[in-house]
């Protein structure tokens, strides 16, 4: 249920994003196009939205290369056209930074928090060899890195309380501003996190798990069985040797327990009730909590909540618009850290860039939407 509602919500999010130029011009749409495919974007933002979707905030990295690009399009008379941008300053790369690798640090009031790296060992020595000049060709280290950050003693206890690690001093870097930005569900700036919103189905896929053990356990404790085989009769008792016998042929051919014996033995054999085993009822008490909880749905402590049956337009429509909350933190992240930045920083582009996508919408159709949940 997580994984398929994290790729789903992904899919109907994405599923048409386009760059054009505010003037309409169709040599830069072509362009902004030309860029939003040389560095991947829409990729990159279904990383973030899966970054979001399960620890509620991401850091994303940003390097820039000046590249030539070529218009696609053609004239109005029907040729190819042989415009060229020249010299366009844009990403050569975006990425995701591992979340447990970096952390917040400084002053976090009207949003002046910086972001500090927390290098491996054997990775901080060559980060610090680079930034001291001995490789100053590498330009992800210095178009990312600033410089060593050295905390105060509360700053690097604090740090070293909340990744677990100790000796870190030596081992964090201070991120560049321009290059490297987080974007979070929402939060105060007095937190240094954002609550990570998926962190209250755990305890349910926990007690999901121990349901299916024990439901495991029923399927498999019932295909254990005792075989009973009788020789003779009230009339006509079993010998000792005829039971053996017996007891020789059927046990080379059995592959469960097999028990002979005269026909006075008698045994009970005492199971588990199986009449609860597999019941959707029970799986569905779970199931409706984790999927309210991931589609953000409100939950109101109705059975059906959440789940096929509830065929409600309304339902859908909240499950929609938080989705679209969700898309347009990650649009504007985009937007105002690299987009925007493009824009600025080439002249030759007249028109600001405008991020077209798709409206999600499920009360078109309610059975699509039933589909999904």
């Amino acid at each position: 249920i997580f994984s398929n509602a994290v790729e789903t919500t992904e899919q109907l999010a994405f599923k048409k994003v386009t760059l054009e130029s505010r003037t309409a011009d169709d040599n830069e749409n072509d362009i902004w196009e030309q860029i939003k495919d040389h560095v991947k974007l829409e990729q990159r933002m279904r990383e973030i939205w899966r970054d979001l979707f399960i620890i509620s905030q991401c850091y994303v990295a940003v390097i820039w290369e000046r590249k030539d690009f070529k218009v696609k399009s053609s004239t109005e008379t029907g040729k190819k056209s042989k415009k060229v941008y020249k010299s366009l300053m844009v990403p050569k790369g975006i990425s995701l930074l591992d979340p447990c690798k970096v952390i917040p640090v400084g002053n976090f009031m009207f949003g002046n928090e910086r972001l500090v790296y927390i290098a491996d060992p054997f990775e901080g020595k060559e980060l610090n060899k680079s930034l001291a000049g001995d490789n100053s060709s590498d330009l992800i280290v210095t178009q990312l890195f600033e410089k060593p950050y050295r905390p105060d003693l509360q700053e690097e206890l604090e740090s070293s309380k909340i990744t677990g690690q100790y000796g870190l001093k030596d081992r964090l870097f201070l991120l560049k501003e321009d290059n490297v930005f987080r974007i979070t569900s929402t939060r105060p700036d007095y937190q240094r996190f954002a609550d990570v919103r998926a962190l209250s189905v755990f305890p349910w896929l926990d007690i999901k798990h121990n349901l299916q053990e024990m439901d495991r356990a029923d399927i498999l404790g019932n295909l254990n069985a005792i075989i009973l085989v009788k020789k003779g009769t009230d009339d006509k008792p079993a010998k000792p040797g005829e039971i053996a016998q017996a007891g020789a042929q059927v046990q080379g051919a059995s592959r469960l327990p097999i028990i002979v014996s005269d026909h006075r033995l008698e045994i009970e054999i005492i199971t588990r009730k199986t009449d609860k085993t597999l019941s959707a009822e029970r799986y569905n008490a779970i199931d409706s909590r984790v999927t309210a909880r991931l589609f953000q749905i409100l939950q109101t402590g109705n059975y059906a909540a959440g789940t096929a049956t509830d065929s409600s337009g309304g339902l859908f429509k909240i499950i929609a618009s938080t989705m679209e909350s969700r898309r347009d933190n990650i649009v504007e992240g985009i937007m105002d850290n690299i987009l925007d930045r493009v824009y600025e920083a080439n002249d030759q582009l007249l028109g600001e860039p405008i991020m077209k996508r798709r409206r999600i919408a499920f009360d078109f159709d309610p059975h699509f939407a039933q589909y999904i949940l």
